[in-house]
């Protein structure tokens, strides 16, 4: 016996094409359809809203980490300089100090010990 097709359904394929999703359908007339259409693009774009919102918080939160990372390893390097494990470096002092007080992230900290207390510091 002939088994009858009794629901009329939309199926939402996966890259593989077997089945990720099953909706329901309906009939609807244009205004229907046309606002279902909106409320679908305003969710797609506050998903996308949300995206973006995270995104620049986690490259608040990186710069946040990187701060506390360089703070870190200053403190290192001077422990190690004040011991005498290490030598004083002014341009490093100089460097720093513009970093902390003139906001110049543009310096680049050229110390071979300092470098390598970030690295460690930074897992790497």
């Amino acid at each position: 016996m002939k088994e009858l097709r009794t629901k009329f359904v939309c199926i939402e394929l996966n890259d593989s094409g077997t089945c990720k999703k099953v909706l329901p359908c309906v009939n609807l007339t244009d205004s229907e359809y046309n606002k279902l259409l909106n409320e679908s693009l305003a969710s797609k774009q506050h998903g996308l809203a949300k995206a973006q919102k995270q995104k620049e918080e986690i490259e608040k939160l990186d710069t946040r980490i990187n701060k506390h990372d360089m703070l870190l390893a200053k403190s290192i390097f001077d422990n190690f300089v004040d011991r005498g494990l290490i030598e004083e470096d002014d341009e490093l002092q100089q460097s720093f100090y513009d970093y902390i007080f003139n906001n110049k992230n543009d310096r680049v900290f050229h110390n071979e010990f300092f470098e390598k207390i970030l690295d460690k510091i930074r897992g790497n």
